[in-house]
């Protein structure tokens, strides 16, 4: 059996982190299910490449790379509803910023994860945004 053509076109993940560490389990976790990833600890850096390069998810970790994670997030999201690109979007908190939840409203194809925060609740949380 030839695999579905779908599973052949490789979905492309951005991942802003500031821990190397954390940047390398994740970005073994992803390739292994099959997504290209792009990796960065500037927030900054995933917006401009969604604006010159659209691609398939966002993860930000918010924990990690503060505030601006938050607006990078949502300035991306905007991005993609302008776009009319799908974008599944999730928004890793610290406990100290699970209040900022409200911040990002809702919106469709974009979930906050709040502690405790697993790798496995993460590829959970995006599996279903991305088959919603």
């Amino acid at each position: 059996g030839q695999g579905a053509a779908k599973s052949e076109v490789s979905r492309s993940i951005f991942i802003i982190e500031r821990s190397e560490k954390a940047q390398e389990k994740l970005r073994e976790k992803f390739k292994e299910l099959g997504y290209r990833v792009f990796m960065a600890g500037d927030p900054m850096r995933a917006l401009e490449r969604f604006r010159t390069l659209p691609y398939d998810a966002l993860i930000i970790n918010a924990g990690s790379v503060g505030e601006d994670g938050l607006f990078a997030f949502t300035d991306i999201m905007e991005e993609a509803k302008a776009k009319g690109v799908p974008c599944a979007g999730v928004l890793i908190l610290s406990a100290e910023q699970v209040a900022w939840q409200t911040r990002i409203g809702n919106r469709p194809g974009a979930a906050v994860m709040v502690p405790p925060a697993t790798i496995k609740k993460l590829c959970a949380i995006l599996d279903e945004l991305m088959t919603a």
